[in-house]
């Protein structure tokens, strides 16, 4: 099982999008910054904005190029807080890559 994961930095208002098998344990290396030329450094205050759930690597790096492709912190948000464009992107990803996430 791999998530694509959104994390959302209020203070420094920027998303990143990547991709992990463990989640809780990203996370802590994206606020301690683990990795010195990682984009994350920038900020210390991430949280996830959204998860998705796929079957394995080869799908959730399927999604997470999809994600990164629109390049839209406007669409990243609207992922977040509106449960319909969500499952829109559920939808194309389903149509586009025959990928099915949750």
């Amino acid at each position: 099982m791999h998530f694509v994961y959104v994390i959302y930095s209020p203070s420094a208002d920027s998303y990143y999008i990547g991709e992990t098998v463990n989640v809780e344990e990203r996370l802590i290396q994206h606020r301690q910054h683990t990795y010195a030329g990682s984009y994350t450094k920038i900020a210390n205050d991430w949280e996830v904005a959204f998860l998705l759930r796929c079957k394995d690597r080869s799908s959730a790096l399927k999604v997470e190029k999809h994600l990164k492709k629109a390049k839209s912190k406007v669409y990243l948000k609207r992922l977040q807080q509106d449960q319909s464009a969500l499952e829109k992107l559920k939808e194309i990803l389903r149509a586009t890559y025959s990928i099915d996430v949750d």
